[in-house]
Order: structure tokens, then C-alpha cells, then sequence
């Protein structure tokens, strides 16, 4: 009896400590199997923890009548159960598009933000959510396919802020079966079997080619992976938290400041962290940097010479000031700058806006001149991708082909006669930090390419 749902369930919450005795505890309930088995369970256990128990249903205003349908069942449930319901909606696809996010990523955070003010406003300490083991291993298999941090493989929280997942240790099948004994009525949402999205194609076409081929039928393992980061990220994080309380000073409405040697001090674990709240106290909205990204941004810190900026997203850049980085968001009342694109070997930006193509590749070392005014060739040994091709911005400096001295960006193009591109709209690209080459004008002397060059880059540009 021990084994059954309905314990495993209670030893989960005791161990993780995700209820106390009075809590209230707000229900996200979409009407499926897992949110269902999850109300289930938690008023099973309601006495023993004297909960008090609400519900909570979110329309993402993806599925029409079906949605609709759903929001009817949870409302009849909750009365059944003579539980307190709350409604909310969003349109995901127009919040989707507005901010370039996925439908996955913007229904998401529709729902959260809905979920939490609907607690704060109504008196409840928690979220309860019903997401499985299942969901965790689809996560973490598809943040290995798609690149992730350390940080990614702490996969779906059991706990995080108000939200927690009671339910994280069970397999879908145990909870299906557990609905199925206890004549748990729930809906089926037709858009779990939509290919289109990435999770459905792990759930329907990896999980089952990794079963029958591999014979994982055990996800234990990926519970225990979540579990083991996460206990590692919650050391890290308070060591992060005492970064943001002492260390980092608003030294005006979109400016922040660090110590450089107080930066440097930390792991790259959480060096990425404090960049990342950084980032999203500046923007004021949630985002992760690319973990590329953020190793060029760490070579730019870590190079000795004075001044200079690096462009850390296309809202924030980050000065050198004496001892001090300096993250400022840019204005829009001046002109805006921003990151094109992240380039690698084999790689072609096309941009229809600005009428040209470009793309790099690695060659060997035989060419030593293109003899074409369309193509550069750079010395590869030291460069570092990837390259951001990026607007060139005040400050910027270069040392152009041909001279001993570097110079400012802004007088190069002041003393170019012909450019590609007006002088306010040109392009660089930079390397870690350093910029090797002002597209179709001039390369870096520093990466000029010699009879030693035994890698070289080819840059080819084509005017549209």
C-alpha cells in the first residue's frame, strides 16, 4: 500500500518540504489528467495538512470552443467540490508576437503571471502545479538538444517562489492509472498531439524511439539530475543574492554598476547569473544571454586595456569605466544599437533591410590575396567565435590595416570616402570583444594575414 500513488505523493511533500500545516494553496487546474490527479491528491491529504484548497484556470485563447469547453469543466468541478475558481485569459499568440517569443514560451508566462497575482490577490501562499516526471525528462532532453547551461539542467523546479510541483516524481502513467482507479473524470487537450511543437515532438516521437531502442524506462535518473542541480543552485544563488545586495549600485534610472575584481572573483556559474538579473532588472523583463554570448563577454572583461564597450544584447551595452563595468540600457531618444546576428565557420547572414549578404568560412592556408574587393581574408589563429556582426557605437576602436595606432571607429568612417552603408547604419564585426573588421571597408592590422597564416578566415560580402 505504501507504493501506491497516494503515499508516494505524501513522502515527496514531507521531504521536499512543499506543504505546512495551514497553508492555502491555490490549484493551477487546466482540466487534464495531471492537474486533475493532482487536486485529487491534495484534498486526499487536506486534514492531515489542514489546507485550504482553490482553483485556478487560465484560457490561452489558442483552441476556441475546446478551450472554452475546458473552462466549463474546471467551473463544474470546482462548484462540485465547493472549491473557490478563478478565471483568467490571454491572447498568447498576439503576446507571442509582440515580444518574439515561441507560443510555448508566451503561453507560459501569460499563465504564470495570471496564476500569481490571482494568489496575491486572493490570500493564497502557493501554486501548485501539475507538471510530472515525464515533463521533466522531455526538459531536459530538450535542453540538451537545443544547448544549455548547467543552470538547464536543473529542468523543471520542484519549488520556485510560490510555485511548487508536488506531483515531479510520478510517470504519467502511474498518474493515468491513478485517475483511472479512483474514477477521476479530466479532459484531453487535442494540442498535446500537435508535432509542430518541439515538447510534443520529444513526447511522441524521441521518448518513444529511446524506449524501444534503449530501453529507458526508468526516469528516475532525470528526477535525481533535476534534483542534485538544483540543491547546487540554491548555494549559488544566495551567493549571487549577497552579489546583488552589496556589490551592484543603480547609478541612475537605466545604469548599473560592478567592480570588475568583485566580478571576476566569482565562478563563471555565478558570474552568468548576476549578468542575467542584470539584464532583466535593466530591460524589466525575464531572458537568459546566450551562453556564447556571455564567453565573449567575460574575454572582453578580462582583457587589460581600459575603455571600450561590449554589446551585451541589443537593449543593454556595458562600458569600462576605470574599475568599473558600467551596464547601461540604451536609448531610444539617440540611436539605437543592435546585434545582427552570432556568426560560425560555414555561417551567412542575409539582411533584405540593408541590401547585402554576407558569410564567412574557414580556408586553409594557401590563399594569401583575394584579389577580390567583395572578399577579406583574416589571419583565424586568435580569432574567437562566435563573431558578432553588430552597428559600430561610439567609443568603438579598431586598428585599421595599414596603420601602427588603433582609432576611433567614428573618425575612420568620418575619413572613408566611400562607405556601403551611411555612416550612422555601418557594421563591425567583433571577435571576444575586439572588432577585426569594418564590413566592406577595412580589416584589423592585428589580423592581417602573413606567410606564417596557417588558418584563415574568408569573409565574402555580396551587395543585393
Amino acid at each position: 500500500m505504501k507504493q501506491s500513488l497516494k503515499y508516494r505523493f505524501l513522502e515527496f511533500v514531507n521531504r521536499n518540504g512543499l506543504l505546512l500545516p495551514g497553508q492555502k494553496v491555490l490549484v493551477a487546474l487546466s482540466g487534464g489528467v495531471d492537474s486533475m490527479v493532482l487536486l485529487h491528491l491534495l484534498q486526499t491529504w487536506q486534514q492531515y495538512f489542514s489546507l485550504k484548497i482553490g482553483v485556478a484556470h487560465f484560457n490561452h485563447q489558442l483552441r476556441g470552443e475546446s478551450a472554452e469547453a475546458d473552462a466549463a469543466f474546471v467551473k463544474k468541478v470546482a462548484q462540485m467540490h465547493n472549491l473557490p475558481v478563478f478565471f483568467g485569459s490571454g491572447d498568447v499568440r498576439e503576446f507571442a508576437k509582440k515580444n518574439k517569443y515561441s507560443i510555448e514560451e508566451a503561453a507560459r508566462e501569460l499563465r504564470e503571471k495570471f496564476l500569481v497575482e490571482c494568489a496575491e490577490d486572493n490570500g493564497f501562499e502557493l501554486n501548485a502545479t501539475g507538471h510530472q516526471l515525464n515533463d521533466q525528462a522531455e526538459t531536459l532532453l530538450m535542453r540538451m538538444i537545443s544547448g544549455t547551461g548547467v543552470e538547464g539542467f536543473a529542468g523543471i523546479r520542484v519549488q520556485r517562489g510560490k510555485f511548487i510541483r508536488p506531483l515531479l516524481f510520478a510517470e504519467r502513467k502511474i498518474i493515468e492509472k491513478h485517475a483511472e482507479a479512483h474514477n477521476i473524470e479530466f479532459r484531453e487537450d487535442p494540442s498535446n498531439e500537435d508535432i509542430s511543437f518541439d515538447r510534443n515532438r520529444v513526447r511522441h516521437r524521441l521518448m518513444p524511439f529511446l524506449e524501444k531502442e534503449f530501453h529507458l524506462t526508468n526516469l528516475q535518473p532525470f528526477l535525481r539530475t533535476g534534483l542534485i542541480v538544483q540543491d547546487w543552485l540554491s548555494a549559488i544563488e544566495g551567493q549571487v543574492a549577497e552579489v546583488l545586495e552589496n556589490e551592484l549600485k543603480m547609478t541612475g534610472q537605466n545604469k548599473i554598476r560592478l567592480g570588475i575584481e568583485t566580478y571576476k572573483r566569482y565562478f563563471s556559474g555565478i558570474q552568468i547569473q548576476i549578468v542575467n538579473h542584470i539584464l532583466n532588472r535593466l530591460t524589466n523583463k525575464p531572458g537568459r544571454i546566450l551562453f556564447n554570448r556571455f564567453q565573449s563577454f567575460n574575454q572582453w572583461v578580462n582583457k587589460t586595456s581600459e575603455g571600450g564597450n561590449f554589446l551585451l544584447s541589443n537593449q543593454v551595452v556595458v562600458e569600462r569605466v576605470h574599475s568599473h563595468l558600467l551596464f547601461k540600457k540604451q536609448s531610444r531618444k539617440t540611436r539605437f544599437y543592435r546585434i545582427f546576428d552570432e556568426l560560425y565557420p560555414g555561417a551567412q547572414f542575409n539582411s533584405p533591410e540593408l541590401n547585402f549578404q554576407l558569410r564567412i568560412n574557414l580556408v586553409d592556408g594557401s590563399p594569401r590575396i583575394s584579389g577580390n574587393p567583395n572578399i577579406e581574408l583574416l589571419d583565424a589563429e586568435n580569432i574567437k567565435f562566435p563573431l558578432i556582426l553588430r552597428n559600430w557605437r561610439p567609443g568603438d576602436r579598431f586598428q585599421p590595416l595599414g596603420m601602427k595606432f588603433s582609432k576611433k571607429i567614428s573618425d575612420f568612417l568620418t575619413d572613408e570616402k566611400h562607405l556601403f552603408l551611411p555612416k550612422k547604419q555601418m557594421l563591425v564585426l567583433e571577435s571576444a570583444g575586439e572588432i577585426i573588421y569594418v564590413v566592406k571597408n577595412r580589416i584589423s592590422e592585428r589580423y592581417k594575414v602573413t606567410n606564417q597564416s596557417m588558418k584563415i578566415l574568408k569573409i565574402e560580402i555580396k551587395l543585393q
